[in-house]
């Protein structure tokens, strides 16, 4: 997984992994970044499969932040790229890519979150103590495409400043807000979601 031990991409993972299937065992590895998560895959897997005995690996990363200087102008190609050099590390690693999952989050983790406005909407009225009805209410976009959203996470920052709330910050509110999901009806817009729930539990959505 492309992030920092125990940080929001690997928390809110574990955590829908667990909601979708509560029967389901995890054992995270991170990666910090998307050079690192190319490059150290292969090796990590082998792990996984060697030590831990895991029955699938899944290979979780983002669209962004771009890694290619031409990913910006090509994003297909950009992804083309990174799953080749995921596949490259597999071999190198001796690991048959046909036992591992490969999930793209398109564009990123606040991609999932700005899916679900009345998610967002209770952590809004959480943190600035208003309630959820008439006109304390905080009226958040219902986001029919949230994948389309370019850049999601300065989406969300700009939400969270329109209701003069706390700084956006992914290690403190992506898990809030999703622990928030009534259920997958919004969130399953996310097609890269509909695909890590299948892959990650075999949950179709």
């Amino acid at each position: 997984m492309e992030c920092q031990p125990n940080g929001p991409d690997q928390l809110v993972c574990e955590y829908l992994i667990k909601r979708l299937r509560p029967d389901a065992d995890t054992v995270p590895i991170t990666l910090e970044n998307k050079f690192k998560l190319i490059e150290r895959c292969g090796k990590a897997t082998a792990l996984l499969f060697d030590v831990d005995n895991c029955q699938r690996v899944v290979i979780v990363w983002d669209v962004r932040p771009y890694w290619s200087p031409q990913a910006p102008i090509a994003e297909g190609f950009c992804l083309h790229e990174e799953r080749e050099g995921i596949f490259a590390s597999l071999k190198e690693a001796d690991v048959n890519s046909s036992d591992v999952h490969l999930v793209c989050i398109y564009r990123e983790l606040e991609s999932w979150l700005l899916a679900d406005d009345r998610a967002i909407a209770k952590v809004i009225s959480q943190l600035t103590g208003s309630r959820l009805t008439g006109r304390n209410k905080p009226k958040i976009k219902d986001e029919k495409k949230p994948e389309s959203v370019k850049d999601p996470k300065a989406r969300l920052m700009k939400i969270f400043k329109q209701h003069r709330t706390q700084e956006y910050n992914a290690y403190y509110h992506a898990l809030r807000i999703v622990k928030e999901l009534q259920n997958f009806d919004k969130i399953k817009r996310c097609n890269s979601f509909k695909r890590f729930a299948l892959k990650a539990t075999d949950t179709k959505l």
